[in-house]
């Protein structure tokens, strides 16, 4: 007989990305202090890759603090820099050079490690004086999950691909996934206001004749 009322699944489908997002990166994420807090300024995002630091494609442009939304986000300090500093080159110099000597001393290397407010700090040291003459720069941190497991010759700089992105919550008591945006910023404004803090953010790729993510 047939159940002329039969009870409804009503939780969302599985969302298929993330079941495809499955390989964690860590993004820097650096900003030219602006002048009222919490404008919307450039945010230039490295793929933190240690001791290879690349910057991706396309810069961002949003309020640094949206990125606290972010599960897995941190603060990394601000710092005096010259102006025009390629900060990418600066670190990954550092990073090889310190990975090099330790690996020579049998010792751990900072080349695997995350970035961190201390690491960031002593990396930064390492520079030296910036001059008379600079910028304050903040640094920051964030997870992203992408379908690639190694990241390269897509979004970053010089590569076939720009960066989209999509935030998720999986187990939100409310609408827990968006779309892909073409930035960052809008991503995370609507992941906050439909689902809070501690989002999640995908990140796939799209050609410039419109290439799969």
């Amino acid at each position: 007989m047939t159940d002329l009322n039969p009870v409804r699944n009503t939780s969302p489908p599985p969302d298929y990305d993330t079941t495809t997002h499955i390989h964690r990166h860590l993004l820097l994420a650096t900003a030219v202090e602006a002048d009222r807090v919490g404008d919307p300024c450039p945010v230039t995002l490295y793929h933190w890759n240690p001791p290879s630091i690349r910057a991706l494609s396309v810069a961002a442009t949003l309020s640094p603090s949206a990125l606290g939304a972010i599960k897995g986000f941190a603060a990394l300090g601000t710092y005096f820099l010259p102006e025009e500093a390629d900060i990418a080159e600066l670190l990954s110099g550092i990073l090889a050079s310190a990975a090099e000597a330790e690996a020579e001393a049998e010792s751990p290397s900072i080349g695997n490690a995350d970035p961190t407010p201390q690491l960031v700090a002593d990396l930064i040291a390492q520079l030296g004086p910036p001059g008379p003459v600079g910028m304050l720069v903040r640094f920051f941190a964030f997870p992203v999950y992408t379908n690639d497991p190694e990241l390269e010759g897509r979004v970053l700089r010089g590569g076939r691909e720009f960066p989209v992105w999509k935030w998720v919550k999986p187990g939100g008591g409310y609408r827990r996934q968006g779309v892909w945006e073409a930035e960052l910023g809008t991503a995370l404004e609507e992941g906050e206001w439909n689902a809070g803090r501690g989002l999640d953010v995908l990140m796939g790729g799209v050609g410039r004749r419109g290439g799969g993510l």
